[in-house]
């Protein structure tokens, strides 16, 4: 592999005036139900069109105690399980060139659907797990035609295990096993550079423009900067020839790392934004700065945001269908907010930390709408021994949860239109009634066998007739009884 780069020179960018973070126009997301899940819970994840299926998305959620549960979650999230299979953060991966494409799980196993329908089945194709170390999982990042052959390849584990990235070739004559995996190496340095100890990619992109780009870090001494790689791929028989070109450095004083740092296109105004977070001696704090990486170089654009913290941002991108792209980022003694890319110090929404019966959360996903406001929705997936999975909206009419801490196991209930809706663990009989603001009572649901998993009871015509306007559904599950504040 032939490696070509040439000398850069760190820049040093002079800081323009910074404001704090105006939380004022923030909304929250907000609680619509919780469900206990068991175990230990792994990052959620998303699949379009799972198996090839136009329009069914799929929510794939990993227990150490239930497996891996494959939810559809059109019109409405079922968490009735469609199929069971090894699909531990999946990603799509075009391993043959033929449609649809398969999924690549983060152990390497490459699975094809063989059936769609429930319940689903899945084959394994390959493995490619040709790895060690600390780095024993793969950690998509994006994909795209790296080496140029038509079909598309995946970018994974960005910075991890000594290389810029790995890349697993996709399309029907990359082999199999190793034989798929390109390693791309960390950018040459200068003589005197400190490779052993300093030496780190942080970013790898495919620009607005199509180029591949790559942020690295380096230091030489007492001083370390950033550069911005052009990063080329030419095949030529079984060959590849990776080449750097360097194209602008910025002084690397007070920025943490890889884990401080983001990159999110804007593909409406064709604008790569790059957010770095660093310690500001001039001013005594931190400040989260964004910079116009379109032409590969660090242009301030006069944004510069204090207040935050910017440890492992969460890009959203376009997942809530939304004009501009999102990021997520910490806000100290808040939680989550979330933000246009190119406006920083005025977050749209918030998730705030408290409340959430989850100790710890293992990631974040959007879905599509639950609630009918015409929005996507998100769900958050957490929790030690006793993982929870919550759905949270920013529709200020959907009903919100309540729950409790008896053998059901916090069971759960919401209205979705005319639709009431009680998740529960075990069978159990359920009953509903309307109470109106001036406190009349109609029976909306009798005494009704309900099973273990999610119930929904259609209430349209209990509820026809009675007038428009602010209510409370009471919902009695065994001997609790659960209130859902909703607007008929």
């Amino acid at each position: 592999m032939i490696l070509v780069a040439s000398m850069v020179f760190a820049a040093t960018i002079h800081a323009s005036a910074q404001v704090p973070i105006d939380l004022s126009q923030a909304l929250e997301f907000r609680v619509v139900w919780k469900m206990p899940w068991g175990g230990t819970l792994i990052k959620p994840v998303v699949l379009d069109n799972f198996c090839g299926v136009a329009g069914q998305q799929v929510l794939v959620i990993g227990s150490t105690t239930r497996g891996v549960s494959t939810c559809r979650t059109v019109p409405i999230l079922d968490t009735n399980s469609i199929g069971f299979w090894t699909g531990v953060i999946p990603s799509e991966f075009d391993y043959d060139g033929i449609e649809p494409p398969e999924y690549i799980n983060h152990g390497g196993h490459v699975l094809a659907c063989e059936r769609a329908d429930p319940p689903i089945a899945m084959r394994t194709l390959d493995t490619i797990a040709c790895w060690g170390g600390a780095f024993t999982t793969l950690e998509a990042e994006f994909t795209a035609d790296i080496d140029g052959d038509g079909f598309d390849d995946l970018v994974c584990d960005v910075g991890g295990g000594g290389y810029t990235a790995r890349v697993i070739r996709g399309g029907p004559n990359a082999g199999r096993k190793c034989e798929r995996i390109l390693y791309v190496p960390y950018a040459p340095v200068a003589n005197g550079t400190n490779v052993t100890n300093c030496v780190t990619n942080c970013l790898f992109w495919r620009s607005s423009s199509g180029v591949y780009r790559i942020m690295q870090m380096e230091c030489q001494e007492s001083r370390s900067w950033v550069v911005i790689y052009d990063l080329r791929f030419q095949t030529e028989g079984n060959t590849i020839t990776t080449t750097f070109t360097p194209i602008d450095s910025l002084t690397g004083k007070g920025f943490g790392g890889p884990s401080h740092c983001a990159l999110v296109t804007d593909t409406l105004l064709k604008k790569d934004w790059l957010l770095m977070f660093r310690f500001d001696d001039d001013i005594n704090q931190n400040v989260l700065e964004r910079f116009d990486a379109t032409d590969g170089m660090f242009e301030p654009t006069g944004e510069r945001v204090t207040g935050t913290e910017f440890y492992q941002p969460w890009t959203i991108s376009y997942a809530m269908v939304t004009s501009k792209p999102v990021i997520a980022y910490h806000v100290p003694n808040l939680g989550q907010v979330l933000c246009y890319a190119d406006d920083l110090a005025h977050p749209f929404a918030k998730i705030l930390g408290n409340d959430r019966d989850v100790v710890s959360t293992s990631g974040y996903v959007f879905i599509n709408d639950q609630t009918g406001d015409g929005h996507n929705d998100l769900v958050l997936a957490g929790g030690y021994q006793n993982g929870m999975v919550i759905l949270l909206s920013l529709d200020s009419t959907a009903s919100t949860v309540a729950n409790s801490n008896d053998p059901l196991r916090q069971v759960t209930a919401r209205i979705l239109g005319t639709t009431l809706e009680v998740i529960t663990t075990r069978p159990v009989m359920i009953s509903a009634q309307l109470v109106t603001t001036d406190g009349r009572m109609f029976p909306t649901l009798p005494l009704t066998h309900g099973s273990a998993g999610v119930n929904r009871f259609d209430l349209r015509q209990a509820l026809e007739g009675h007038p428009a306007g602010a209510c409370i559904m009471h919902v009695r599950v065994g001997d609790k009884v659960i209130g859902i504040n909703f607007v008929r």
